[in-house]
């Protein structure tokens, strides 16, 4: 660069003014910044001296690391192409049509967004980019969107979907709807041999992924497709590390392309996006330490590092928008689709009930209180510099914690036991009211234990199915089937979990949850069975709880 001469008559070239590192792109509050490092040495500081005005100018900074080391900081603004190229990915990323042919069974038709979501595929597969984050509200037809990116890049041949075990023979049966191409399709279970020789396409479950580990991994795959990829949300958790792997010690599945999908990329915190988008594009997203400081409000709480908040997140969705996520939410692409409402119904609690509840509430204070001495106790210790003490302060902590859920585990499933005669009441009358109106109205129960999943199957006898996790995977789709067919099934009986993902049950436009979750996002999905493609009426969703 060149100094005015009102500072200095120097010429200061900043190439050569360190030992830069390379460029390494940052999220700043002011917008994407290159930024290079490099230590400092006596002809830095000797050029600092006399030219710090200038060099601050160019964007030059100096500062101590988190060794306590003094190095200087070149922040330097984005080629204007790149940034122009990104804005237009953002907005791709959001496209509810695009002009591009794909080939599509007779009599079948891709929507205007789901060609887009398409197309967005096929341009980051041409970029060069390992893959997309196809993260659509939920019942907006994603897993049409994957087969259709299948249908329109012949060099796909071999493809893995991974998949929750309930959602297989839907996979299945979609791809046998929709696939253009004569590709052998297989479903993987964990009794069968390894069925990988006679498939062009692999359908397996997230569960025995381990076990199938060398034969998945033996060929390569053209194209990864992950369905409800917020399943390896956990980078501790076996599947995780089977499809993502783990640092150097573990690789993630071979493929050239991937494709993840969920309808919800964040469930409760941004962290559990982390490991999703660093696979697809490691380049944007390098260090989660980085990641977690900016967008996971990270802090230090003196016994290290927490990233359980939440910072940035309109920046952050900009961010995943320009590099590898798609994103339509049904208020953007369906007009049509009737609005849904949510509504809380407070049932009495009397006798038992109330006894039940009101133990809750004490179990509750009586367990909080522990733990505040707890972890008092464990401050104490720190204080105190008791090596042995804190360490025991900390186990009974733990301890304390994992009894406090099981006992409040506990109450809740008497609780929710307590409450099966009022849910059956309400469903009843709900079937009833429409009844009156010389229609079938059909309802849909969630609930979360088993027991309360029984004793609702138990109440409405044959005009009901059920869907746990207990039931096989063959029947499943059945249920599914009578549900949505059979004018005599009035009643859909479902685990929050199980049921939750991947099935349509449009058939019914009322859900009832007989339970509440411990995770919201679960809760969404399971009321966006019915609040789907198909779907006609508006949908109501209630949420029965005790005073």
């Amino acid at each position: 660069m060149q100094t005015p001469s009102t500072s200095a008559p120097t010429e200061i070239n900043l190439e050569t003014l360190c030992a830069w590192s390379a460029p390494r792109r940052i999220q700043t509050k002011h917008g994407p910044r290159l930024l290079r490092k490099a230590p400092t040495d006596e002809a830095f500081w000797a050029v600092w001296r006399s030219g710090k005005d200038q060099l601050k100018a160019a964007g030059i900074g100096v500062g101590k690391n988190d060794c306590g080391e003094w190095e200087v900081s070149w922040w330097l603004p984005l080629d204007p192409a790149v940034l122009a190229k990104e804005r237009a990915i953002a907005e791709a990323s959001r496209a509810t049509d695009a002009q591009i042919e794909i080939p599509c069974p007779e009599g079948l038709a891709y929507l205007g967004y789901q060609k887009a979501g398409i197309a967005f595929a096929r341009r980051a597969f041409t970029e060069g980019k390992r893959g997309i984050l196809l993260g659509d509200e939920m019942g907006l037809g994603k897993t049409i969107q994957a087969i259709g990116i299948i249908n329109a890049d012949p060099a796909i041949n071999r493809v893995l979907v991974v998949c929750p075990a309930s959602l297989k023979l839907n996979w299945k049966r979609e791809l046998a709807k929709w696939l253009t191409r004569p590709l052998r399709v297989a479903v993987q279970s964990s009794a069968s041999g390894w069925v990988g020789p006679m498939a062009d396409v692999v359908i397996v479950n997230y569960d025995i992924l381990k076990k199938f580990d060398a034969d998945l991994r033996a060929g390569g795959w053209d194209l990864l497709v992950a369905d409800e990829c917020h399943f390896v949300k956990n980078p501790k958790a076996q599947r995780t590390r089977a499809l993502l792997g783990q640092g150097k010690t573990v690789p993630p599945m071979p493929a050239q392309r991937r494709v993840y999908m969920t309808g919800t990329p964040i469930c409760n915190r941004p962290k559990e996006i982390f490991g999703l988008i660093a696979s697809l594009d490691p380049e944007t997203w390098p260090s989660f330490f980085t990641f977690g400081k900016r967008y996971c409000d990270g802090k230090h709480n003196g016994y290290g590092w927490d990233f359980d908040g939440a910072s940035n997140l309109d920046e952050l969705q900009e961010q995943l928008r320009s590099t590898v996520l798609v994103r339509r939410l049904k208020q953007d692409v369906l007009i049509e689709l009737p609005a849904k409402r949510r509504q809380v119904i407070e049932l009495p609690a009397e006798g038992k009930v109330a006894a039940l509840v009101a133990n809750q509430v004490e179990e509750a204070d009586r367990a909080e209180e522990r733990l505040i001495e707890a972890r008092h106790r464990v401050e104490m210790a720190k204080l105190a510099d008791d090596l042995d003490g804190y360490a025991a302060a900390v186990e009974e902590l733990k301890a304390g914690e994992q009894a406090a859920f099981e006992e409040a585990a506990r109450i809740a499933k008497e609780v929710a036991l307590a409450k099966v005669p009022f849910v059956v009441a309400h469903v009843r009358d709900a079937i009833a009211e429409e009844n009156e109106k010389g229609g079938f109205k059909k309802v849909i129960v969630f609930a979360h234990h088993h027991e309360v999943i029984d004793a609702l199957k138990a109440a409405f006898g044959g005009v009901a199915v059920t869907l746990d996790g207990r039931v096989k995977l063959e029947e499943r789709q059945a249920a599914v089937d009578r549900f949505q067919a059979d004018p005599t099934c009035l009643v859909f009986i479902g685990g929050i979990h199980a049921a939750g993902v991947g099935i349509t049950l449009t058939a019914s436009s009322h859900v009832v949850f007989a339970e509440i979750d411990w995770v919201p996002g679960n809760m969404c999905q399971a009321e966006d069975r019915a609040h789907r493609i198909g779907q006609r009426d508006s949908v109501l969703a209630q949420m029965l709880v005790l005073e």
